[in-house]
């Protein structure tokens, strides 16, 4: 079965206007789905990194030009009542434990897990405790060995 889904990452450049008009083009293409992400800034990056120099039209530190890009709850839910205007499902990628739990309170089909916690298999173990098993589960493998794959498998086998 094929699913035609619209990857929204931070193309919406943190501005919920611009995701509300993206949600319209993407049921309007007949999209299947839409795909966010959520990533929980705090706890996804190192206090190190977060207080680190970046020069950007949204602030002077990491943490001010990653923050300007995330949602919050009242954006979200926005979002969900946009998307259902449509008729449109959704989904996300859960980048940490918080945001995982975050995504929890909708009613969504499938959550997708990013390559860049693939290797986190303490991660993924509390994911796959945390996701119920009716649920689908996309999880991104790319930069994994084959052994790799079949340990994140192992963990998913109930899903």
């Amino acid at each position: 079965m094929v699913k035609f889904i619209c990857e929204f990452t931070t193309n919406h450049m943190g501005n919920l206007n611009i995701l509300l008009e993206m949600v319209k083009k993407a049921a309007e293409t007949g999209a299947d789905y839409i795909k966010m992400q959520k990533k929980d800034v705090e706890t996804f990056y190192s206090k190190e990194k977060l207080e680190k120099q970046y020069l950007s039209p949204y602030g002077k530190t990491y943490y001010d030009y990653r923050k300007i890009f995330e949602f919050n709850k009242r954006d979200f839910d926005v979002f969900d009542e946009e998307c259902k205007k449509y008729n449109m499902k959704w989904f996300a990628t859960a980048q940490d434990l918080p945001s995982l739990k975050f995504l929890m309170q909708y009613d969504l089909d499938m959550y997708k897990l990013a390559s860049c916690n693939s290797n986190k298999l303490d991660l993924l173990k509390q994911f796959a405790e945390l996701i119920p098993v009716d649920k689908t589960v996309v999880i991104s493998v790319a930069g994994r060995t084959i052994k790799e794959i079949e340990d994140i498998i192992t963990i998913f086998k109930e899903h």
